[in-house]
């Protein structure tokens, strides 16, 4: 278990499977395929928060909670989600600094050093801010699957 600030949360697998506050009722999520928090619900089972996003991970409606887009945590005032190596911003659909991979010759797309998933965010997903991965049930560039 991880101890955040206030709470602990339960996190097998690397996904948060649910908010615990030291005083106060329990917070369950769940997710879809890209990782993004979809819904939150109280130990009752009743639905709490319902979320939607945007291809680059602006919210479309919901109040996100900390960890929301792809289920990482996200600094709520300047609206940036933290990727374990970089910052990105969803708003522009860009990191804020460069990779330090050149990219490759073959994929122009991927020599872009601060776009986000070689600007393919419904199908890919980039949980390292380093490499971006093709999710499970989708084909590379694919919004549709």
């Amino acid at each position: 278990m991880r101890f955040l600030e206030g709470h602990k949360a339960v996190a097998p697998a690397s996904l948060r499977l649910a908010k615990v506050p030291y005083s106060g009722a329990a917070e369950y999520y769940a997710y879809d395929a890209l990782g993004n928090v979809r819904v939150g619900m109280a130990s009752t089972g009743a639905r709490t928060t319902t979320l939607a996003y945007r291809p680059f991970g602006v919210g479309a409606y919901g109040s996100e909670p900390q960890y929301a887009y792809t289920g990482e945590y996200r600094e709520s005032a300047p609206n940036l989600v933290y990727l374990h190596s970089r910052w990105y911003d969803p708003t522009i659909g860009r990191f804020l600094s460069p990779d330090d991979r050149l990219g490759r010759l073959t994929e122009p797309q991927s020599q872009n050093r601060y776009a986000y998933v070689s600007n393919s965010p419904t199908g890919k997903t980039d949980p390292s801010g380093m490499c971006e991965l093709i999710c499970p049930g989708r084909r590379s560039g694919s919004p549709y699957g």
